[in-house]
C-alpha cells in the first residue's frame, strides 16, 4: 500500500484516495468487513471459499460452482496486509480460491507458510455463447490445486491425470472421447460460441497453393507470459510462418476480443496485411481450420481445436496440448512431458471429460445447452428484424 502512495505522490488526488483507503483498512477489525458475504455466513457451518481476485459480475455465478462452500468475496481494493490479517481472524474453516494469478505475493506466501488449501480458477475449455470479456457467464470453469493448466512451469492437475491415467484409459472412455470429438466438430462448438453464418469461405482460398493459420492471441495474456519462455507478438509470429512457407497462402485470426473492441490491439492492421490475408470476423474458427492444413499458434486453445481436426500444429510456447508427441514443438518449458505419448482421444478425456467442471454437469450435456442458446439467439435477432 505504501508503495502505491509513493507512486501517486505526483497526483495529490489519487494519493490521497489511497491514504483515505489505508487508514479505513487500519480501522477494520473483522473479517465480514473486507468481504463480501451472504447471511449464511455468520450462521452456516461449511467450509469458507474466501475468493479472490474475482470481478464482482463472477461472484453470483461462481457460488453456483461451489455449493457445498459458503463463498466470500475479498473486494478489490483490499490491501493485502488487510486480507491476511482478516484470514488470521477467521475463526472458521475455510480454503483459498484464486481466479487465475490474480493474488498478490505476500498473499500467497501467507497460505503458502500456513499450508492453507489453494485453488486456482479459470473459464473451461467450452465456454459460451459470446465473449467472456462480454461479461456472459461461462458454461464450464476449471478448479485447479495451486497452478492451472496454461501454466507450463509447474504441473497442473490437469497435466497429473493425463499422467496418472496414461495408458490406462478403456475402450469404453476412448470410443467416447472421439464421438464427443466428433460431436464438437459436426457441430462446430468451440471455447466461444457464435451464430453461425453462411459464408462462401472458399473464395478466400487459392486452391493452387497450401494454406497456413495463424492465430492471433491477446498478447499480454497470462497463458502467453507463462506459457512462452521470453516475449513474442502476433507479429513475430506471424513472421515466422511466412519465413517458414514462403510459397503459401497465409491467413491471421485475430482474437475476436480484439477485434471486439475489449482487449488492446497493440499492432496496426496493416502490418499484419503486408504479410498475410486478414480471416474476417464473420467467418469462424473452424471454417479457416477446416480450410488450412498447418496451424501456428504461441499457446492458443485454437490450436488443441485444430489438432482435434488432424491438423498439423506449430507452437511457438507450450500449451496444455504441447509436447505431447501430438505437435511441432518449438518450446521446452515442458519438457518432462516427452517421455509420453498421447492419442488425441487420450488427451480430449482428460482435458475436456476429467478436468472441468461443467454448469450443467457434463460435457454432452453443455453442447445441447449451447445449441439451444445459439437457437434462442437467432430467433431473437429474427424477431428483432
Amino acid at each position: 500500500m505504501l508503495v502505491k502512495i509513493k507512486k501517486g505522490i505526483k497526483d495529490p488526488v489519487k494519493a490521497l484516495q489511497y491514504i483515505v483507503v489505508f487508514i479505513k483498512s487500519m480501522l477494520i477489525s473483522k473479517p465480514e468487513e473486507i468481504f463480501e458475504v451472504n447471511s449464511d455466513f455468520f450462521i452456516g457451518t461449511k467450509t469458507v471459499a474466501v475468493c479472490i481476485g474475482f470481478n464482482p459480475w463472477k461472484r453470483e455465478y461462481f457460488r453456483n460452482y461451489l455449493p457445498e462452500y459458503t463463498c466470500v468475496f475479498v473486494k478489490g481494493e483490499t490491501p493485502s496486509f488487510v486480507t491476511i490479517r482478516a484470514l488470521k481472524r477467521l475463526n472458521k474453516s475455510y480454503e483459498v480460491f484464486i481466479w487465475s494469478y490474480l493474488e498478490s505475493e505476500s498473499v500467497y506466501q501467507y497460505c503458502i507458510k500456513n499450508q492453507t488449501i489453494l485453488h486456482r480458477v479459470e473459464d473451461g475449455f467450452i465456454r459460451s455463447v459470446g465473449l467472456g470479456s462480454d461479461r456472459t457467464e461461462p458454461l464450464s470453469l476449471v478448479i485447479d490445486s495451486d497452478s492451472l493448466y496454461f501454466n507450463p512451469r509447474t504441473e497442473s492437475d490437469l497435466e497429473r491425470i493425463v499422467i496418472n491415467r496414461s495408458g490406462t484409459y478403456t475402450e469404453e472412455e476412448l470410443k467416447y472421447s472421439r464421438q464427443m470429438i466428433d460431436k464438437l466438430i459436426s457441430k462446430k462448438i468451440s471455447k466461444y460460441n457464435f451464430i453461425k453464418k453462411d459464408l462462401n469461405i472458399k473464395s478466400l482460398i487459392n486452391s493452387e497453393k497450401e494454406s497456413i493459420l495463424v492465430i492471433g492471441q491477446v498478447e499480454d495474456d497470462m497463458s502467453i507470459r507463462l506459457g512462452y519462455d521470453g516475449q513474442i507478438t502476433n507479429l513475430e509470429l506471424l513472421q515466422l510462418a511466412r519465413n517458414e512457407n514462403k510459397d503459401a497462402m497465409i491467413f491471421f485470426k485475430p482474437h475476436p476480443d480484439v477485434l471486439k473492441g475489449n482487449r488492446e490491439n497493440k499492432t496496426p492492421i496493416e502490418k499484419y496485411e503486408k504479410i498475410a490475408k486478414i480471416v474476417p470476423s464473420e467467418i469462424g474458427l473452424h471454417d479457416i481450420i477446416d480450410m488450412c492444413s498447418h496451424i501456428y499458434t504461441i499457446t492458443s486453445l485454437s490450436g488443441f481445436e485444430a489438432l482435434l481436426r488432424g491438423k498439423k500444429v506449430t507452437c511457438l510456447g507450450s500449451p496444455f496440448y504441447a509436447q505431447w508427441g501430438l505437435t511441432d514443438d518449438r518450446c521446452l518449458l515442458a519438457s518432462r512431458r516427452k517421455k509420453y505419448t498421447l492419442s488425441i482421444e487420450e488427451l480430449f478425456y482428460a482435458a475436456y471429460i476429467e478436468y472441468p467442471i461443467y454448469k450443467k454437469g457434463s460435457l454432452e450435456d453443455t453442447i445441447v445447452e449451447i445449441e439451444l442458446l445459439l437457437d434462442r439467439s437467432q430467433e431473437s435477432i429474427a424477431n428483432e428484424n
